[in-house]
C-alpha cells in the first residue's frame, strides 16, 4: 500500500462529487494503512466483503477488490483518470466499466444506477483470465508449472 496517494484526495473528490452530482448515496472503505484524512465523508468501519455483499456497485482505483467484487457478483466501476500506470484493469472485457475522466465516471455510475449488473459470462472470463478460476489444477499447482515452464 501506499502507491500514489498523492492522488487519493483529488480521485475521491471526482467519485463522491459525481454520486452527489447523480443523487446516489456513496459509502467509503478506508483501506487500514491509508492515513488520509477523509473526515467530512461516509466512511464505514465495516469490513469490506460487508459493504460488498449490500452494495450496489464498487468504484474502485487499482485494487484486487475489482476481482473481489466480481466474485460476489457486485458491479464494478474501475476509475482511473491515467494515474494508474499498471495496466491489469484497463481491458475488462465487459466484465465492469472501466472511466479515464470525469464525464465517463458519470456516466458509469448512472448506467449502474439504473440496473446495469456486470456479473454475466463477461466476469466469469475475466476471473478465469486473471484468477484461475475453472481450472482442474489447484492454484499453487498451476502456478509452479507455469513457473517451471518459464524458467526451464
Amino acid at each position: 500500500y501506499g502507491v500514489l496517494v498523492d492522488k487519493r484526495d483529488q480521485w475521491v473528490s471526482d467519485v463522491v462529487s459525481s454520486c452527489q452530482e447523480l443523487g446516489l448515496s456513496y459509502t467509503i472503505s478506508q483501506h487500514h494503512a491509508d492515513k488520509g484524512d477523509l473526515l467530512g465523508y461516509n466512511v464505514s468501519n465495516e469490513p469490506l466483503y460487508d459493504l460488498l455483499r449490500k452494495s450496489k456497485t464498487l468504484v474502485t482505483r487499482f485494487s484486487t477488490t475489482v476481482l473481489e467484487a466480481l466474485a460476489l457478483k457486485t458491479s464494478v466501476v474501475y476509475y482511473n483518470p491515467s494515474i494508474e500506470k499498471v495496466d491489469k484493469f484497463n481491458d475488462p472485457l465487459g466484465a465492469y466499466e472501466y472511466a479515464q475522466d470525469l464525464e465517463s465516471l458519470r456516466d458509469s455510475l448512472q448506467k449502474a444506477s439504473s440496473g446495469w449488473s456486470s456479473y454475466s459470462d463477461n466476469s466469469k472470463k475475466f476471473l478465469k483470465l486473471h484468477c484461475n478460476t475453472e481450472k482442474n489444477t489447484p492454484t499453487k499447482q498451476y502456478i509452479a508449472k507455469t513457473i517451471s515452464e518459464i524458467i526451464l
